[in-house]
């Protein structure tokens, strides 16, 4: 199982539904900038059936997304991924 997070900011960005592999596997990209002193840029992936919790939601929207973490390593260099699984309006 993989480990998991919130990230509460503003949604910044929403992409395109874009497929990849041989499946055709459907992805969207989202940004949330966090607030504060030090605001962060989180790039969020949507991934098969969730790329269109991001639909009823806009730029500039206060939002909560809950994510999976998934690391791996490719040729000697480590990524990590953001999986989103559910998105919230911050009332």
């Amino acid at each position: 199982m993989n480990p998991s997070t919130a990230i509460t900011g503003v949604l910044t960005f929403v992409g395109e539904i874009q497929t990849f592999g041989q499946n055709q596997t459907p992805k969207r990209m989202i940004l949330i900038k966090t607030e504060g002193d030090y605001p962060e840029l989180y790039q969020v992936e949507l991934l098969k059936a969730r790329v269109n919790l991001s639909d009823s939601f806009g730029v500039g929207e206060l939002v909560t997304a809950q994510c999976n973490l998934q690391s791996r390593e490719f040729q000697g260099k480590y990524y990590l991924n953001l999986h989103g699984w559910r998105l919230d309006k911050v009332v």
